[in-house]
């Protein structure tokens, strides 16, 4: 293999993505390829350089719109389960409060209420004598 004429054409393909893509993001699509044991039809997004390497190589070619607009569509869809799989792990909880209680509470002045239960007049007469009883 020349060197010479691999990079001379590795550049010549680098400098031709960079016109064509400005944000510096090319897509590709994976060739089948015995040697290196790859699958076909694989997209993904990579670098000028990186782009331009494996085209070269001949490894890859350039996507086609309808490709990169599945691969886009796909990682939306895988961005979307991953973060609804973190938002299921980590189990978040809001509480809204007014601003007296968080203005209070920062203050040490507030108390969380606590519920209080009533008993009918009968059992309070009889749960104080037990409760008296036992002191």
């Amino acid at each position: 293999m020349d060197l010479r004429a691999y990079f001379a054409d590795k550049h010549a393909k680098m400098a031709e993505l960079e016109k064509t893509s400005p944000g510096g993001v090319v897509y590709v699509t994976s060739l089948f390829n015995r040697e290196r044991n790859s699958q076909a039809g694989s997209t993904l997004s990579a670098t000028v350089e990186n782009a331009a390497r494996v085209i070269t190589d001949g490894t890859h070619r350039l996507a086609t719109q309808d490709e990169v607009d599945a691969f886009i569509k796909m990682q939306e869809k895988n961005r979307e389960a991953a973060a609804r799989s973190e938002q299921e792990r980590t189990k978040q909880v809001v509480v809204f409060v007014d601003e007296r209680q968080s203005v209070r509470a920062t203050q040490g002045a507030y108390e969380v209420p606590v519920a209080v239960a009533t008993l009918p007049v009968e059992e309070a007469a009889t749960h104080g004598k037990k409760s008296a009883a036992m002191k």
